[in-house]
């Protein structure tokens, strides 16, 4: 019996669905991230994620630096989803295989559009439109006491600057 409990349990936690959680500017980060009670933040979002989540971010502004806080995995990465194109400061990834696509993203005088820290690895910037930076567009982070830390094959692609 305990050996069934255990297989059962393993079955279960393999085949569990990847939630998919929603902002818009009218939420709340009390909320459940559902379509009809969306967060506020996409920070809330990507500190409530894991892998194989996805958050679908409605138009709008966001004046945040968000920062990834979970891996995904190869076929399990977390996504950031923007509908028309809504407007955030900025993506510092310092965690693996995440997704943003479809914003609009402005940094501010002292934010870099996209940087992927020296964790940031096997991440995807997509179909996005980059502007109003005055600073660097996209920083790859290097650890200076070893330059051989750094990230590693992210892909930028079909992004508008």
């Amino acid at each position: 019996m305990k050996r069934l409990a255990i297989v059962l349990i393993g079955f279960i936690a393999a085949y569990s669905q990847a939630a998919t959680y929603h902002v818009a500017t009218t939420g709340s980060d009390a909320a459940d991230g559902s379509v009809g009670t969306p967060w506020l933040t996409i920070q809330h979002a990507a500190n409530t994620m894991a892998s194989g989540d996805s958050v679908v971010v409605a138009s709008g502004t966001y004046p945040e630096i968000v920062h990834t806080m979970a891996n995904g995995t190869g076929g399990n990465y977390i996504t950031f989803l923007g509908t028309s194109l809504p407007i955030v400061h900025g993506f510092y990834f310092t965690n693996s295989f995440n997704n943003v696509n479809g914003f609009s993203i402005r940094g501010t005088n002292s934010t870099i559009a996209v940087n992927f820290g020296t964790t940031g690895n096997n991440c995807i910037v997509q179909s996005n439109r980059v502007e109003r930076t005055p600073h660097d567009v996209v920083q790859l982070g290097m650890d200076y006491s070893n330059p051989l830390v750094a990230p590693s094959n992210n892909t930028i692609h079909a992004n508008r600057f």
